[in-house]
C-alpha cells in the first residue's frame, strides 16, 4: 500500500488522524486512527460486492490484511521522520515524482517576466477549485500588489481565475500550466492549497511555504510547515481575509528566517537518496506476499 500523506493508518504520538487535524489528548488521539481504519475496512468490505470473483473476505480479515500489510508513506523523512515504535512493514520511503520539464520550454514572457524581478512569488492551488474563485483571487492579488511582490499565478484547474485589472501590472504573469521542477529553482516563495506532492517539490527547491488549506490532509501539511520553521501558519480558504492575508504574506516575504531554513532543509530532503532502500522493500514486499 501507499499513503502520500503521514498521521493515516498508524498511530503518531501527539497527533490525531489527519482527518480530524487537530490535538485530542494521546486517549482520543488513538481512538480517532482506529475509527478511520474501521471505515476504511467497511468501504473495501462493501466493494468486493462489485467485484466480479464475488469476494467474501470477513471484514476482521480485512482490517488484519490492512494493518500486517506492508505500506510505504510516500514523504520525505526530512519532513516526517519515522516514529521508532511502528512496525517494520511501515517504511517512510521519502518522496519521489518525475521531472516534469526536461522536455517543456517556457514561452518568452515567461522566461522575461523571471529575468525581470528577482524574489518571485509563486500562487498556485493546483488541482483544488472553490466555490468562489474570483472573489479569493481578488484579495489575494491585492494584497501581493499592495506589497509590491513580483507575482506569477498558476490558475491550473480554476482555484484562481485570471482578473483584467492585474493582468495589466507588471509585477503579475498569469499561466494556466507549468512544471514546478522549471519555475521553483527560480522562486523565492510560493502560495498554495498544501497537497503532498506541492509541498514536497516547494521545499524540496528551497521555497519559503505559505499553505491556504482547502480540505483534509493539506490542513496537516499547513501545520507540519509552520513547526519545521519554513513558514508562517496558514489559514483556511475559507476564513481568507483582506487584513489577514496581506500580513502572512508580508511574514512570509520579510522574515528571512524561513527562507534560511527552507533552503537548509531543501538540502536535507535533496541528500536522501532513498530509491535503492525503496526497491529493495518493494521487492522483499513481493517475495513475502
Amino acid at each position: 500500500m501507499l499513503s502520500p500523506v503521514p498521521y493515516f493508518m498508524h498511530y503518531v504520538k501527539g497527533y490525531a488522524h489527519i482527518g480530524f487535524n487537530k490535538h485530542l489528548g494521546e486517549i482520543l488521539n488513538q481512538l480517532t486512527y482506529s475509527l478511520s481504519n474501521t471505515g476504511l475496512t467497511k468501504s473495501i468490505y462493501d466493494a468486493q460486492k462489485n467485484l466480479p470473483d464475488q469476494l467474501t473476505f470477513s471484514k476482521s480479515t480485512i482490517r488484519a490484511s490492512l494493518l500486517s500489510k506492508k505500506i510505504i508513506y510516500t514523504i520525505s523523512p526530512s519532513l516526517f521522520p519515522r516514529p521508532e515504535y511502528w512496525p517494520d512493514h511501515a517504511q517512510v520511503m521519502g518522496y519521489h515524482a518525475r521531472e516534469s520539464g526536461q522536455t517543456w520550454q517556457p514561452d518568452q514572457r515567461l522566461v522575461d517576466f523571471v529575468d525581470q524581478h528577482s524574489k518571485i512569488v509563486l500562487l498556485t492551488f493546483g488541482s483544488m477549485v472553490n466555490t468562489t474563485p474570483g472573489s479569493i483571487s481578488r484579495v489575494l492579488y491585492k494584497a501581493l500588489d499592495e506589497l509590491g511582490l513580483p507575482t506569477i499565478v498558476n490558475t491550473a484547474a480554476g482555484g484562481l481565475v485570471e482578473l483584467a485589472d492585474f493582468q495589466k501590472k507588471q509585477k503579475f504573469l498569469f499561466v494556466s500550466n507549468l512544471p514546478y521542477d522549471w519555475l521553483l529553482p527560480k522562486t523565492y516563495a510560493v502560495i498554495h492549497h498544501g497537497g503532498s506532492g506541492t509541498t514536497h517539490t516547494g521545499l524540496k527547491n528551497g521555497c519559503a511555504t505559505l499553505i491556504l488549506p482547502h480540505i483534509i490532509d493539506q490542513f496537516g501539511w499547513n501545520r507540519l510547515v509552520h513547526q519545521l520553521g519554513v513558514g508562517p501558519q496558514g489559514i483556511s480558504i475559507n476564513k481568507i481575509t483582506s487584513s489577514k492575508i496581506k500580513e502572512l504574506i508580508r511574514d512570509l516575504y520579510e522574515n528571512k528566517e524561513y527562507k534560511r531554513k527552507a533552503i537548509a532543509l531543501s538540502k536535507r530532503m535533496q541528500a536522501e537518496q532513498m530509491e535503492i532502500k525503496l526497491v529493495q522493500f518493494i521487492e522483499k514486499a513481493a517475495v513475502t506476499w
